[in-house]
């Protein structure tokens, strides 16, 4: 359990950065969409 939770820390710290790049793009392509006429 210790290790399982020492993983995880380390997968949230390292991707931090990287999550935040994918809900920048996310939001970006959501921002697109909207003013795309449908």
């Amino acid at each position: 359990v210790v290790l399982f939770f020492v993983v995880e820390v380390v997968v949230v710290v390292g991707g931090a950065g990287d999550i935040k790049d994918m809900l920048a793009s996310l939001r970006e392509h959501a921002s697109e969409d909207a003013k795309k006429p449908s």
